[in-house]
């Protein structure tokens, strides 16, 4: 995950909508890159333009549990989803 904080974080258009609905934040998603557990079983799985995904757990402020998408680019991070389990 450090290599995945490291780089630009680029927002998909369905990830842009569920941080506009106010219960997720940016800090959240950076809080999950550094403390969350990613599910190694649903991870590392390449996807189209050479990137590889990862599911991460977390929690936002609220402490309600969060599951981020992010696909890992060699130049960029891309937030592809957040899901509210």
């Amino acid at each position: 995950m450090k290599d995945i904080r490291n780089k630009k974080m680029v927002v998909s258009d369905s990830a842009q909508v569920k941080l506009n609905q106010d219960w997720v934040t940016m800090d959240d998603i950076t809080n999950t890159l550094t403390y969350g557990d990613v599910d190694f079983s649903l991870s590392n799985k390449p996807q189209k333009g050479g990137g590889k995904l990862y599911v991460i757990e977390g929690r936002n402020a609220n402490n309600e549990d969060i599951i981020i998408h992010i696909i890992n680019f060699t130049n960029k991070a891309e937030l592809k989803d957040i899901v509210h389990p």
